[in-house]
């Protein structure tokens, strides 16, 4: 399945690249603004990673590749409607997105780029001094990298584009090699008869929206989603299929979800505002998803589909993934089990990690049939780590708070059962039996 990448531009602090042909890190790039699947395409080639750097003056893009010296690679960009439909260098590529791209940078693994822009019959090509683009394979079947920059003002000071990679040979009979997001690689030498299409506008990630971008558990959040150029335009009815994360170290899974998939029962139905343009609101996410006073919310999930469920849009099977602000909290580190199975007559520790220190620490036990307060053994000003022993001094089952004030009226809770267990007993075998199953009867042993 093909993924496209729509990307919003906004300057994003990060340092200039420096067009030498070397990749000069995330600290400068960025984390990839697509992976591809990492798997060879034809003749050996692939297109592994593409990043994006925006500094409001040039736009920058880098992908790590395997390639060869003799191949050919290109960026292809659009940013509004129209487009050329072939490749830009007569190789055997129809482009066939829901938008064409409007421009290309591209050149050959040996030291030559061209700029093209599409002038609405044609490709008009410009050569890209040497100043503006750097790569480094020399040798062939080469892990590297290669790197190009444009003005902004040269592709209109786009406020979004649209972006894809692809590796191609150096003959017009030749197809896409590999590309990334990934799409069609050609499996033949020869396409000319049967052109090698890159399509990833098809099935590409949509103008989805988030607001506010990093939302806290009680605020109102708006999900906006364009329908253009997915599986669901045209749809007459769009349901958001949504969940939250209440775990940190996987905030993309769904823990609380709501809709019934397939069901056009108004749970999750979007509203439309304008052709293929749908929105919905939630209103606070702990309430709207029944997520437990203790717990904390990492990440907002969800995809889209039709009012029967047999369409969807889920971002190529990924689904979308949104960033929460949980604000400050912590996590019960020991026991690693809720309950907690302890022998009598041991003692276990109830140990708490924050990312900053609260105002104040504090464990109560409570009765575990009511919840009523029965003592505050403990409490702590301050320090990242709270620890608490408990001593298991018999079966009955134990319930203990930690409570976590971090000033301003922000206080967190979590709640750990300590349940007793008698230590098994082991007993030498007495000395009239002999190891093995002993049978009563033929019906029982």
């Amino acid at each position: 399945m093909t993924l496209g990448i729509i990307l919003s531009l906004t300057n994003n602090g990060l340092s200039q690249p420096i067009m030498d042909g070397t990749f000069d890190g995330i600290g400068v790039w960025g984390s990839p603004i697509s992976v591809a699947d990492g798997v060879d395409g034809w003749a050996t080639s692939n297109a592994k990673n593409i990043y994006l750097v925006d500094d409001g003056t040039y736009l920058y893009l880098g992908a790590e590749v395997k390639a060869s010296p003799w191949k050919a690679w290109a960026f292809i960009i659009n940013t509004k409607s129209g487009g050329g439909g072939t490749d830009s260098w007569a190789r055997s590529i129809d482009y066939e997105h829901c938008e064409l791209p409007d421009y290309d940078l591209r050149g050959h693994f040996d030291s030559y780029a061209e700029f093209h822009e599409w002038s609405g019959s044609a490709w008009t090509a410009t050569a890209i001094g040497g100043t503006e683009y750097g790569e480094n394979i020399t040798s062939d079947d080469q892990d590297g990298w290669v790197e190009v920059r444009v003005l902004k003002s040269t592709i209109g000071n786009p406020s979004s584009v649209d972006v894809q990679f692809y590796i191609t040979g150096n003959e017009n009979y030749h197809g896409s090699f590999d590309a990334c997001p990934d799409d069609d690689n050609v499996t033949a030498w020869d396409v000319s008869g049967n052109r090698s299409p890159l399509n990833i506008y098809n099935t590409t990630l949509p103008q989805v929206a988030v607001t506010p971008s990093l939302p806290d558990d009680t605020e109102d959040v708006t999900i906006s989603f364009s329908a253009e150029c997915t599986p669901l335009e045209g749809a007459t009815k769009v349901y958001l299929h949504s969940g939250v994360s209440t775990t940190e170290s996987d905030p993309t899974s769904f823990n609380n979800t709501i809709g019934n998939w397939g069901q056009d029962d108004g749970i999750g139905q979007m509203t439309s505002t304008g052709a293929d343009q749908w929105e919905i609101v939630i209103h606070g996410m702990r309430s709207h998803y029944g997520v437990d006073d203790e717990e904390d919310i990492f990440g907002l999930n969800f995809l889209f589909r039709n009012a029967d469920g047999s369409v969807k849009e889920d971002n190529g099977g990924s689904n979308y993934f949104n960033a929460t602000d949980p604000g400050p909290y912590f996590t019960i580190t020991d026991p690693e089990l809720n309950p907690s199975f302890q022998a009598v007559g041991s003692s276990v520790n109830i140990t708490s990690e924050s990312g900053i220190a609260p105002v104040t620490w504090t464990i109560q036990e409570l009765n575990p049939i009511d919840d009523s307060v029965l003592s505050t053994p403990a409490s702590q000003s301050g320090m990242t780590t709270f620890s608490y022993s408990v001593n298991v001094i018999n079966t009955s089952l134990r319930k203990f708070k930690v409570i976590a004030d971090y000033g301003g009226g922000v206080t967190k809770f979590k709640t750990q059962l300590i349940q007793g267990y008698n230590p098994v007993t082991i007993a030498a075998r007495p000395g009239d039996m002999e190891p093995g199953i002993h049978y009563n009867s033929s019906t029982s042993a």
